[in-house]
């Protein structure tokens, strides 16, 4: 993969200006919660990392229905999920990185 989005949890100011940056060959990496912001745009991520917390019951049946990655780390670690979804992009080679 040559570049890497990479949506963090949170509230994303406009989610249709995200959309327009994202292309279709682009690697999709959501920090746990933030999955919903992806859906919410009709993105599906090809990779959800993080420990769960913060990503509802709902969200998370609704993406159980697609071919998704789950990187799955315990509550207790030394980084945020945010982190570990940075790291994860940089493990692929991936030589843009685009955070929303």
């Amino acid at each position: 993969m040559s570049r890497a989005i990479i949506f963090f949890n949170g509230n994303l100011s406009s989610l249709k200006s995200a959309k327009s940056y994202i292309k279709s060959s682009d690697l999709i990496i959501c920090a746990d919660g933030a999955a919903a912001n992806a859906l919410n745009l009709n993105i599906v991520p090809n990779v959800i990392v993080g420990d769960f917390d913060s990503l509802t019951k709902s969200y998370r049946q609704k993406l159980k229905k697609y071919p998704i990655k789950w990187i799955r780390f315990q509550r207790e670690k030394d980084q945020s999920d945010s982190e570990l979804a940075l790291d994860f992009a940089v493990q692929q080679n991936c030589k843009e990185i685009l955070i929303f």
